[in-house]
C-alpha cells in the first residue's frame, strides 16, 4: 500500500513540476535539467542493439542515442533527420581499422572519410594528399616498396635531387584501374594510336627482368603508366640525370649494371663496355619493339621512353648500349615499343 501511494505521488509530482530526480540524497532535480541522475556508486545503462538493429529503427529521432554491440562498438547517435538518419559514432570500445576507415563510400563511424581513392569531400582531398606524402617519402627512404595497379613492387634510387624507379615498368593496367591493351599482333601493333604494351617476343619469361614494353600512346595517356606520385620522365628530366652523371658521353657506364650474358654474371652481351652501376639506376637491355613490329636487340641495347614528343609521328626517348658508356637521345617513331622507367614528382 505504502508503493501504491509513493508512486502516485511521484506521478503527480512529475505531472505538475516535469522534472525529474533520481538520486539517493532526496535532491531536487537541477534547474536547467529534466532529468538530474546523481550518483556516485552506479551509472546509466543505454538500450544495447546491434548495428543491423540500430539501422533497423524507423524514423529514428534527430538527436536519438543507442550504444552498438558488434561490428565498431560504441555509442551512436542520429545527427541526421527521422527521414534521413546519419548513424555517428561519439565514444567506440574499439578503435577503426584502416580496412573499415579507406572503404569506398563509407564513413567510418564518423571518422569523415568517404572515398580516399577518388576523393569528392574537402576532408576526404586533405587526408589523401597528407597520405600521398607520407606514403611518397617512405618509398623514397626504402622504408617500404612502390606499388603499382598491379601489386608489382619496385625499388627505388635517390641519383641528385631526383628519385627513380630501379626496375622497368610492368604493369598492365594505367593508374586508374583501366586495363591497357596487350597487342601480339604485329600488324595491329603498327597501326595503333593508342597505346598498347607487349613482352618481349611476346614470351613473358622476360618480364621479371626486362619488364614489359610499351607505345608511346601509353606513355602519354592522362591515365598514367605509373603509380600515384610518380610520372614517366620527361626529355628535360633524363637530361637532369646525365647531366648529374656528368654528360651522356660517360653517363651509360654508370647507370648500366655491371656483369656480361656470356659470363654469367648479368644481362648485358660482352663487353658491357664501362659498366659501374655506380648510380644504381640498373638499366638492362630489354630490347625494342620495332617499328616494323619486329623485337630486336635484347641483353645488347636498352630504350627508354620519356614523356616528351617530338612531332605528331615521333618522340624522344635514350638508349644504352653493350659497348659504350654513351646515352644516346633520338626521336624515334610513337609505334615503337620501348621499357618505361618512373620518377617521382
Amino acid at each position: 500500500m505504502k508503493k501504491l501511494v509513493l508512486f502516485f505521488l511521484l506521478s503527480i509530482w512529475v505531472n505538475v513540476d516535469a522534472q525529474i530526480a533520481i538520486n539517493t540524497d532526496g535532491s531536487s532535480p537541477d534547474n536547467s535539467a529534466m532529468l538530474d541522475v546523481k550518483s556516485t556508486e552506479k551509472g546509466i545503462l543505454i538500450v544495447r542493439m546491434t548495428e543491423a538493429d540500430r539501422n533497423a529503427i524507423s524514423s529514428p529521432a534527430t538527436g536519438l542515442l543507442v550504444f552498438q554491440i558488434d561490428e565498431t562498438a560504441g555509442f551512436y547517435f542520429n545527427a541526421g533527420t527521422p527521414s534521413s538518419p546519419d548513424w555517428q559514432l561519439i565514444n567506440g570500445s574499439g578503435s577503426v581499422n584502416l580496412s573499415t576507415l579507406l572503404s569506398q563510400d563509407n564513413d567510418a563511424g564518423g571518422a569523415q572519410i568517404k572515398n580516399l581513392a577518388d576523393p569528392t569531400h574537402a576532408q576526404d582531398v586533405a587526408t589523401k594528399a597528407y597520405v600521398d606524402a607520407l606514403e611518397n617519402f617512405l618509398v623514397s627512404q626504402g622504408v617500404i616498396p612502390l606499388r603499382d595497379y598491379d601489386g608489382n613492387t619496385y625499388t627505388t634510387v635517390t641519383i641528385g635531387d631526383q628519385v627513380w624507379t630501379v626496375e622497368n615498368l610492368r604493369t598492365a593496367h594505367y593508374n586508374n584501374g583501366d586495363p591497357i591493351p596487350n597487342v601480339t599482333d604485329g600488324t595491329e601493333w603498327t597501326g595503333l594510336t593508342s597505346g598498347a604494351w607487349v613482352w618481349f617476343m611476346n614470351d613473358n619469361q622476360y618480364e621479371n627482368d626486362f619488364g614489359k614494353l610499351y607505345n608511346w600512346y601509353a606513355v602519354s595517356d592522362p591515365r598514367s603508366l605509373c603509380p600515384s606520385g610518380w610520372h614517366v620522365p620527361s626529355d628535360t628530366e633524363w637530361q637532369t640525370l646525365i647531366d648529374f652523371l656528368g654528360g651522356w658521353e660517360i653517363a651509360g657506364g654508370k647507370l648500366k649494371t655491371i656483369g656480361t650474358l656470356e659470363a654469367g654474371t648479368g644481362l648485358w652481351a660482352s663487353p658491357n663496355t664501362g659498366a659501374t652501376n655506380e648510380s644504381g639506376f640498373s638499366a638492362l637491355p630489354g630490347g625494342i619493339r620495332d617499328s616494323d613490329s619486329q623485337f630486336h636487340f635484347l641483353n645488347s641495347i636498352g630504350y627508354w621512353w620519356s614523356s616528351s614528343d617530338l612531332s605528331n609521328e615521333s618522340a624522344w626517348e635514350r638508349v644504352m648500349y653493350y659497348d659504350g658508356i654513351h646515352v644516346a637521345r633520338h626521336g624515334f617513331l610513337k609505334t615503337k615499343g620501348f621499357s618505361v622507367r618512373c620518377l617521382q614528382d
